[in-house]
């Protein structure tokens, strides 16, 4: 497939602990290698997270997902069967930062089906450590556009891939029980 972006000119920055401003498959985000702490705590200053708040983990598919955390059997069939994009907040994670946790160490995490970011995380080797581009206090873009300056002029790279479309679709999220039963968080 043919991008608006070469792919190098987004793995570069993510590889040396830049921020990418990019399309996902919600909504525009900052993104960063899960594996620059320094990395991730500057997303959650630039839009103003608490630490608190996990940030999503973008993973581009479900073996990625299982080296982090431990899959009940019905959040796996939920993955496989899912059309919209699905976050889930996993109570536990293994082998991960835990700058990307909440302050419970929850992981907030979500499978990719946008093939353009499947592919950034696929070469970069590792999971997209992900925030809205928006401040956390305002309304998220509902296309690039709406993004402003301030967020705009903080990524060390700016994607041009899908600048013209509608990136207003947020994630389904949801936890579980125990037992794999659903609490839905947003939809």
């Amino acid at each position: 497939m043919v991008y608006a972006d070469k792919l190098h000119d987004i793995i570069n920055p993510l590889e040396s602990g830049g921020i990418v401003l990019m399309p996902t498959d919600t909504i525009w985000s900052l993104v960063c290698s899960v594996s620059s702490h320094s990395s991730v705590e500057r997303l959650r200053q630039l839009v103003g997270l608490p630490d608190r708040d996990p940030v999503t983990v973008l993973v581009k598919d479900l073996d990625m997902l299982k080296s982090y955390v431990n899959l009940h059997p019905r959040i796996e069939t939920l993955h496989l069967h899912h059309v919209r994009p699905l976050t889930v907040l996993y109570k536990d994670a293994n082998h991960i930062s835990p700058c990307v946790l909440n302050e419970f160490g929850g992981l907030s995490c979500r499978i990719v089906k946008d093939d353009f970011v499947k592919k950034v995380i696929d070469l970069l080797g590792t999971p997209i450590a992900a925030v809205h581009a928006h401040m956390v206090t305002n309304e998220w873009p509902e296309e690039y556009d709406d993004i402003a300056p301030s967020i705009i002029n903080s990524a060390s790279y700016v994607c041009q891939h899908r600048r013209d479309d509608d990136c207003n679709d947020p994630a389904v999220v949801v936890t579980h029980d125990k037992d794999g039963d659903l609490i839905f968080l947003s939809d």
